[in-house]
């Protein structure tokens, strides 16, 4: 009987870790798609538009300086024309380089006014690298807070 006894002791470890394991694989399956579908919450919130679906994201690889218009094809109010503008930030990719794709996706008016915002919030070293999704109505400041959060 002492020996069935140190044989569970000894395996029951491994056991409750195979087991927790299963069960996140399997919860990780089921929801998969909810996952996956994160990144277009985000660009959905970040645009104020709720009901912007994965197969209405934009997608592609290069999108530095791009706008992507609206998926609905709607317009009429305020809120149809803003675009969502997706701006590409390399990791160390200069200020100046970062300015001149924000001018020539129309965020901004010019390279000096994102400059200016940058030295005016102290981030000049804050901005992050990866994919940002900016609305085109921002404000300096605001383009320059959507630039120093982790991009996608």
């Amino acid at each position: 009987m002492n020996k069935l006894k140190d044989i569970f002791y000894d395996k029951n470890d491994i056991l409750v870790a195979v087991v927790i394991l299963i069960i996140a694989a399997l919860v990780i399956l089921w929801r998969v798609d909810a996952i996956m579908a994160y990144p277009q919450t985000l660009v959905a919130s970040a645009a104020g538009n709720e009901d912007i679906g994965a197969d209405n994201t934009p997608s592609g690889t290069d999108t530095t300086g791009s706008a992507v218009s609206d998926p609905n094809g709607t317009s009429g109010s305020a809120i149809d024309n803003i675009e969502i503008c997706a701006i590409y930030v390399n990791y160390g990719e200069s200020l100046d380089v970062v300015a001149q794709n924000c001018v020539a996706a129309g965020l901004i008016g010019s390279t000096d006014e994102f400059m200016t915002a940058v030295n005016s919030m102290g981030a000049g070293g804050a901005i992050q690298a990866g994919q940002h999704h900016i609305p085109s109505n921002v404000t300096p400041e605001e383009l320059v807070q959507y630039l120093m959060q982790p991009g996608l």
